[in-house]
């Protein structure tokens, strides 16, 4: 008999109700098998997360991923009512990508009794943009932006490369 993975000869073996309930992650497609089912950030580096540490393991941080085709640009908006700290964890898992971040100042004002809209000011002057660029597949990405006045964070991302699709993963928390 011919050696193969245990995993094939176990998946040959299953009857069709049972393989309806497993799904096989393939070594080309295990990345993306894990973010369908798990949240990135409690996935450890090392197998393409965004943990690092134990303590990187929390609900109170928001994490997603982006999947971008190639040439595609999406926005990532995070709105500040009042002083704080935003730091952002980035990856990119496949080609590289670059992002923007962009400081938009304005104000809130109030639509109904829990609900508010940004308002921009018109001041072009106070926007603040800075932009970076990290390689293929290269480590976590930090970025921290402190904020003294209500403020909307935008952070556009973009694939330039026009052969391969790439998942952006990210996590941001903001401090108080």
């Amino acid at each position: 008999m011919e050696e193969c993975p245990w995993w094939v000869r176990a998946c040959n073996n299953m009857r069709a109700r049972g393989a309806k309930e497993v799904e096989v992650a393939y070594p080309a497609t295990s990345v993306c098998t894990l973010f369908r089912h798990i949240d990135p950030h409690q996935i450890p580096f090392k197998f393409g997360g965004l943990s690092i540490l134990p303590t990187d393991i929390s609900v109170g941080h928001n994490s997603s991923m982006l999947a971008l085709k190639p040439g595609e640009d999406k926005s990532i908006e995070i709105t500040c009512e009042q002083a704080c700290t935003v730091h952002f964890l980035f990856r990119s898992s496949g080609v590289p990508l670059s992002y923007q971040i962009s400081l938009i100042p304005g104000t809130f004002e109030w639509i109904k009794e829990d609900q508010t809209t940004f308002v921009p000011t018109g001041d072009d002057g106070a926007l603040i943009r800075f932009e970076r660029r990290w390689a293929y597949c290269g480590g976590l990405t930090t970025e921290v932006v402190k904020v003294k006045r209500p403020i909307k964070v935008v952070c556009s991302i973009r694939n330039s490369i026009d052969q391969e699709s790439s998942f952006f993963l990210f996590k941001y928390h903001v401090v108080f």
